[in-house]
C-alpha cells in the first residue's frame, strides 16, 4: 500500500507555450501587484493583525517571502538533478521563530521581489520539456516544474485575498486570469 504521496503524481500538469508565457508574466506582475495594494498604506496597516486575529500583512509577506525562497531552491534543483526528493517544510512556527511581527513590510516585499525576479528568470530560461522535469514533494508525491508554477501562482492568489482582507480592501477582483488560457 505505502504512502499516498508516493501514489500521487502531479509531474504530468501539462502547459502550452502560450499558457506558459501567461503563468510567467503572471508570477512575474505579482510583487508590482503587492506594491501597488500596500503602496497608500500606513505603516500602522501593514503590521496589525488580520480580521479575526488572523495574519497581518506584515506575516503574509514575510510566508510568501520565505516559501519563494524554498521554490526557487526547489526549482533550481529539480533542473540540477534528476527526479530529486525534497524535505519536508514545517513553516508553523515560522511567524513566531522568525519574528514576523517586528519585520519591516515593505523591506519584506522588496526581499520577496528579489527572490521572485531570480524565479522567473529562471522559468524563462527552460525550454518547454523542462516544465515537465519533476522532483518529490513531501505531500503532493511527484510533480513536475509546470506544476510548481502553477501552484506558486495558486499561492499567490490565496495570499494577495489574505493582503485584502488584511487591510480591507473592497471591490477588487480575484485575479487567476493565467489560468483561463488552460483548455484542460
Amino acid at each position: 500500500m505505502g504512502n499516498i504521496n508516493d501514489r500521487l503524481d502531479f509531474s504530468m500538469t501539462t502547459i502550452d507555450s502560450e499558457a506558459r508565457d501567461m503563468l510567467v508574466d503572471t508570477l512575474a506582475e505579482y510583487p508590482a501587484r503587492l506594491h501597488e495594494l500596500i503602496a497608500s498604506a500606513e505603516d500602522t496597516d501593514l503590521t496589525r493583525a488580520g480580521p479575526e486575529g488572523s495574519w497581518g500583512v506584515v506575516e503574509v509577506l514575510c510566508h510568501v517571502r520565505d516559501w519563494e525562497k524554498i521554490f526557487v531552491a526547489r526549482v533550481k534543483r529539480i533542473m540540477a538533478e534528476d527526479d530529486p526528493t525534497f524535505e519536508s517544510v514545517d513553516d508553523s512556527l515560522w511567524p513566531i521563530d522568525r519574528e514576523y511581527h517586528k519585520q519591516k513590510p515593505r523591506e519584506v516585499l522588496e526581499d520577496f521581489a528579489e527572490h521572485r525576479s531570480k524565479l522567473v528568470d529562471v522559468l524563462m530560461e527552460l525550454n518547454m520539456s523542462d516544465w515537465s522535469r519533476h522532483g518529490h514533494a513531501p505531500r503532493q508525491g511527484r510533480v513536475s516544474i509546470g506544476w510548481y508554477a502553477e501552484h506558486i501562482a495558486d499561492h499567490d492568489t490565496e495570499h494577495l485575498r489574505q493582503i485584502r482582507q488584511a487591510l480591507r480592501v473592497e471591490d477588487v477582483p480575484d485575479d487567476d486570469s493565467w489560468h483561463k488560457a488552460d483548455n484542460s
